[in-house]
């Protein structure tokens, strides 16, 4: 899965054995787990496949993962118990004891090995457990190297050993702070440890310990040599010290023990009947049967109820299991640290967690299934051992039984079935997170770093003019390009920079011709940082003009000097515009060159024009601001700009580095470990995300115009007044919700009868009773009238138009089992019967304006207003029955502007009354249809908060639109029942009658006439249908909204996309820092570099909620590729169909198509890919393969042959 996957080792031939026996540090390379894994060993061929196997292959290079450089190698489970043991204060031993050990760890050392004085002379002579270790460090450290300096922190936090509180000093002094003298505080002196204790962090797989510390300064092969050393000492020292886990290390005190069933007893009951009831908003004092009406109603009738439920029982039982935790871990213990094994294990991080000492002498906790409780059947009940809706956190899937005293059956049960979800996502999801990693492999396989800095594709086309544009090594710029490790390589100047290596590089640089062009441009950086304050990147890089200043300097005292300064001109300018444009022609020149300077942009960074691999001293902006921060807010021990010179020069990417394969597996390898797919934006369970390998195959396979779940992020700009603000925002967020009228219809009564006049039919009386207005005031902006008003005008009409189609159906059943009984009749020679007497409309007849009404009616009733949605929902269905490796496959040549659609001027809003009363009578606009507001003004913007004038237009703008909304025909007045009954019988003949509630308004009814031969139609599916469809308000292509906090700041967060329609909230909503997750948006609205920087974002956040980091480097090289078009492009057969190689094409997927177009086009392969140099047995042109040697013999050998 990633390039650590293949490492070369010098192995030892055992006689006899046919197994591998590997070192611990190297499993997690190779993902062994020594439960029957196979692995595969190769044998290099020639000299120089074995040259390449020491300098590249071996283990000591592949110590760092390129996904994010950190350490995949270190020391496990009893080594670090044996290194606590050993380092843990008050540890001494004699003379013989001590070489012993030191002679066990450096056994293979060749040479004398330098030991240390003792510690203690009188009465004996000891050394410590901490000399042991500071004698192996400086005997592996490199002959006539500096030795490390090193602080740090241990897994085991100062809380573990201090059990009572700090004192002052018996004679003077005051008492310790938090780490002082502590032994979680690491100190390490000129190679001596002299304070802490070595863990976990330190020995195994973690980024910044003491291997990672060496292996930074002294390379792979001292880090590794010193990892070798300490296994055979730990290994050595527990045979000889012991560790023995026992029964005693999990005991409860028998006073905790009656704590934790004393809580338990008041869980069971008292937790499940708060969470049911506090989930139904019912009083406490509900009884136990009502309870469980009360919740069979709610779980039949709000699909959302479960979620409701999950999050009230999450939060009430929460606070049982910390409580009961607090009582029994770590005090309530009969054994404490460090005398607990089971303690010691776990809290230096050798084997085990928190939570599996919890559910041994504990509880165990609730038990989740895809992120839920248990599901219930549809009897109600969990498990036939519960009772029906039983509120006990119990029948919920809670354990509060422990491993330690046995847990029961039905925990039991509830346990293994989470054991099994486990098993089931490991095996569904190898497949997909595979096949994503072969398309990024494939993609990406060319891609490589050139001698001139650049990563090109295989055909020389460019994608990167630097590398993760800084041209650094991942592997190499972990300690550079973290700010909390300048200390440590400022403490250790003197291993980093060599005086011989210094003065080489510094005579290369005075050597330089350009080096005076670039003084001169470092001094030019410098004076427009003093001028403009900060260095490039802690300024706000603002796009402006001299034209711009002029007009945020002079606009309003002209605005107060002109009557109606915004009123727009013939020229499509204001007349406040125009007189601006005047006084700036007629400007000094002195005067204008001064806003010319001030508009003047930053320069360009030093690394752009002078490039870092041939220019010695450039560095990136990161790292010189880095440095400079260092400088001002520390106390630098050397010249720290020359420190980071010389380690940026050997931080960058070497030529030839395979950098796409290396970006494709890092991608690739961690997707594995993600299972969910749909998160709950916090906690919210009405705005979904989708996440994991969905989220990736949509952004990376896909690139899809539709999303699945598009969404906006927009910041509020600030106000002094917070609470007003926060009311502006509730009324933004419900003119953003949509409604159907699904969502403010209590019910439908249906009557149906058998009647005779007019003629024989069924007549149908369907009442529609809505809900209180304060029942869903708080979430949406319609009213009762208009609610009314969509029935009779919208609703209706779709209704009709869907019982229409009902009747199609039923007739062409009717007539295939009338055809089909004639036949077999016929056939039998039988008599017919009677003929049916009921009246039969032919479908032919219908009157065709009839269904055109009915159409376009029916067409603005699918999900969000746009076709598209519908369709894409109907192909996702029909792709679901494929086979699972054809579900990327989707035209990626659709990047039309997903804004485009509906982004006319009713985008801030439209209700379907208005727009159908504009087709109909061309009356006054809807509200959104007016002009659009002017924005902000410049220092309006600059500052970024709200004027009391602006948020005061803003409301007074609201209040408009709710004016006109009233005012509109009909929008409030009494429905004339008798003008309705007739204009629905216009639309159907089969309407005789409409009423409605004139007073509460909380009701309508409709009576159908209809024939005879309907009596057979489903009514509740058909109502429920075109119930769930029909708006009544929305804001095209957005479903709902939420306001949110996040430091300190409040969010709008939609579900759905329309940039649109946010530009005429600009007063209130900071437009610059609008974002959204869809990419071809994003694309089509602010450019292709802006949609390159949201895939990365997107990318970030999928792997984020996993805990999982990939270097950026990575995310923007797949980015750019992906980019380098000029358009959005996916990785799937659609974009290899540009590749130049038809042998790469091949070797893809559907090879007999692209071999079929290759044969008839004649196409030619050059043979620079990597699929097709393979194909044909050659090397790749990629790392040792990116040059070619030319030796003197093989000269000779030409020049002779030639003469």
């Amino acid at each position: 899965l990633h390039r650590p996957s293949i490492m070369a080792h010098r192995a030892k031939i055992l006689g006899g054995e046919k197994i591998f026996r590997l070192h611990y540090s190297n499993c997690k390379s190779y993902n062994a787990d020594f439960d029957g894994d196979e692995m595969n060993a190769h044998l290099p061929q020639n000299e120089v496949a074995r040259a390449e196997a020491y300098g590249l292959v071996a283990v000591p290079y592949q110590y760092l993962v390129p996904k994010d450089g950190t350490p995949l190698g270190g020391l496990i489970q009893d080594h670090i118990v044996s290194a606590v043991k050993l380092f843990i204060r008050g540890k001494f031993f004699n003379r013989e004891d001590y070489q012993q050990l030191v002679f066990q760890a450096l056994s293979n050392k060749k040479g004398n090995i330098e030991l240390l004085p003792p510690s203690i002379l009188k009465p004996v002579r000891l050394w410590s457990g901490k000399q042991i270790i500071s004698t192996i460090i400086k005997n592996s450290t490199p002959k006539g190297m500096p030795y490390i300096n090193l602080v740090g922190k241990s897994k085991l936090n100062n809380k573990h050993w201090c059990v009572l509180p700090a004192r002052p000093w018996e004679y003077g002094g005051t008492p310790l702070r938090e780490n002082e003298l502590s032994e979680s505080e690491v100190f390490i002196r000129q190679g001596e440890l002299l304070s802490g204790i070595l863990d976990k962090n330190h020995f195994g797989a973690t980024p910044y310990g003491l291997i990672h510390c060496m292996y930074e300064l002294y390379g792979g092969v001292c880090s590794t040599a010193l990892l070798s050393s300490l296994s055979r000492l730990f290994t050595y020292y527990l045979q000889w010290e012991g560790f023995t886990l026992g029964v005693r290390d999990i005991l409860v005190q028998s006073k905790a023990d009656r704590k934790r069933s004393r809580i338990i007893r008041e869980c069971r009951a008292v937790a499940g009947h708060e969470a049911a009831t506090s989930a139904l908003e019912l009083p406490a004092s509900v009884s136990r049967d009502e309870l469980a009406q009360r919740m069979r109603e709610a779980y039949a009738k709000n699909p959302k109820f479960r979620a409701i439920l999950d999050r009230k029982y999450k939060t009430v039982l929460d606070t049982y299991t910390n409580r009961i935790n607090n009582a029994c871990l770590p005090e309530g213990l009969i054994s404490k640290f460090p005398e607990n094994n089971l303690q010691l294990m776990v809290q230096s991080g050798a084997k085990g967690s928190t939570v599996n000492t919890m559910q041994i002498s504990c509880l165990l906790g609730q038990i989740e299934l895809e992120g839920k409780r248990p599901p219930l059947m549809i009897s109600g009940r969990s498990l036939p051992s519960f009772a029906d809706f039983d509120t006990s956190p119990k029948s919920g899937g809670f354990i509060d039984g422990r491993f330690m005293t046995g847990i029961q059956p039905q925990e039991f049960f509830f346990h293994c079935m989470a054991g099994r979800e486990g098993l089931i996502d490991t095996a569904v999801k190898t497949s997909r997170s595979g096949y994503l990693q072969r398309c990024l492999v494939k993609h990406l396989e060319g891609l490589s770093v050139h001698y001139d800095m650049t990563v090109r594709d295989s055909d020389g086309s460019v994608i990167q003019y630097m590398f993760g544009e800084d041209g650094m090594d991942i592997a190499k710029t972990q300690f550079i390009g973290n700010e909390k490790q300048t200390r440590f390589l400022d403490m250790n100047r003197d291993v980093i920079v060599q005086p011989e290596v210094l003065k080489r590089l510094q005579t290369s640089r005075d050597e330089d011709p350009l080096n005076e062009a670039l003084k001169k441009h470092v001094k030019k950086m410098k004076r427009w940082t003093k001028q403009n304050g900060g260095g490039p990147t802690e300024v706000q890089r603002v796009r402006t003009s001299a034209f711009a200043l002029f007009s945020a300097d002079h606009a309003e005292a002209l605005r107060a000097e002109l009557p109606n300064p915004d009123k727009v001109k013939k020229s499509g300018r204001t007349k406040l515009t125009e007189k601006l444009l005047k006084r700036w022609g007629k400007l000094e020149p002195a005067a204008r060159r001064e806003y010319v300077r001030r508009a003047a942009h930053c320069p360009d960074p030093v690394g752009a024009v002078f490039p870092p691999d041939s220019h010695y001293g450039v560095l990136s902006e990161k790292l010189e601001a880095m440095v400079r921060k260092y400088k001002r807010t520390e106390q630098p021990l050397h010249n720290i700009d020359e420190l980071m010179q010389v380690k940026g020069s050997a931080s960058l990417a070497a030529p030839g580095e395979p950098v796409g394969v290396l970006a494709a597996q890092s991608i690739g390898e961690p997707s594995t470990q993600m299972t969910l797919n749909t998160f709950h934006f916090a906690g919210r369970g009405e705005m979904n995300v989708t996440l994991g390998i969905p989220r990736l195959r949509e952004i990376l396979m896909c690139a899809a115009a539709e999303i699945k779940t598009p969404s906006m992020e927009i910041p509020f700009l600030p106000h002094r007044k917070p609470e007003r603000l926060k009311a502006v925002a509730e009324k933004l967020r419900k003119s953003l919700n949509r409604v159907t009228v699904a969502d403010v219809l209590e019910n439908i009564n249906i009557k149906s009868k058998l009647v005779v006049h007019p003629s024989r039919g069924m007549q149908h009386t369907i009442r529609f009773n809505f809900l209180p207005q304060d029942a869903y005031d708080h979430d949406y902006c319609v009213t009762p009238s208009g609610i009314l008003r969509h029935m009779s005008r919208k609703f209706f009409k779709a209704m009709f138009a869907a019982i229409r189609r009902a009747e199609s159906a039923k007739n062409v059943l009717i007539d295939t089992e009338m055809q089909e009984g004639k036949s077999k009749k016929h056939k039998k020679g039988a008599d017919t019967e009677e003929d049916d007497e009921i009246d039969r409309q032919e479908p032919e007849k219908v009157d065709k304006s009839e269904k055109a009404v009915y159409s376009d009616s029916d067409s603005d009733s699918d999900d969000g207003g746009t076709p598209a949605v519908d369709g894409d929902a109907s192909d996702a269905k029909n792709r679901g029955k494929t086979k699972d490796e054809h579900d990327y496959d989707e035209d990626d040549e659709n990047d039309a502007d997903a804004d485009a659609v509906g982004a006319s001027s009713d985008d801030s809003g439209v209700s379907e009354d208005e727009q159908e009363d504009e087709k109909e009578a061309q009356k006054q606009p809807a509200a959104g249809g007016k002009q659009k507001k002017k924005l902000p003004s410049a220092k309006a913007s600059k500052s970024r908060c709200i004027e009391e004038a602006l948020i005061e237009e803003y409301e007074k703008e609201q209040d408009e639109l709710g004016q006109e909304l009233a005012a509109m025909p009909g929008a409030e007045e009494t429905l004339n029942e008798a003008e309705e009954t007739m204009f629905l019988a216009q639309v159907n003949a089969q309407v005789s009658k409409f009423q409605h509630d004139r007073v509460a308004k909380r009701w309508c009814q409709i009576v159908l006439h209809m024939p005879l031969k309907l009596k057979e139609i489903d009514f509740t599916k058909v109502l429920r249908d075109v119930a769930a469809k029909s708006v009544i308000w929305e804001v095209p292509r957005i479903k709902r909204a939420i306001t949110y906090m996040q430091n300190d700041q409040l969010y709008l967060r939609t579900d759905g996309t329309n940039m649109s329609a946010m530009t005429a909230h600009a007063k209130v909503l900071d437009l610059n820092r609008l974002y959204t997750n869809d990419i071809h948006a994003m694309a089509n609205r602010y450019g292709i570099e802006a949609a390159s920087r949201v895939i990365v974002k997107e990318i970030q956040n999928v792997f984020s909620v996993y805990g999982i980091t990939i270097d950026p480097r990575h995310l923007l090289l797949v980015a750019d590729y992906m980019t380098a078009s000029g358009r959005y492009q996916a990785m799937n057969r659609m974009a290899m169909e540009s590749s130049v190689s038809p042998l790469q094409q091949i070797s893809f997927e559907s090879s007999l198509k692209f071999l079929k177009e290759a044969l008839l086009k004649g196409t030619n392969d050059r043979l620079e890919s990597p699929s097709s140099r393979l194909i044909v047995g050659q090397p790749c042109k990629v790392g040792t393969g990116s040059f070619t040697l030319y030796s003197s013999a093989l000269k000779d050998y030409a020049e002779a042959s030639m003469a």
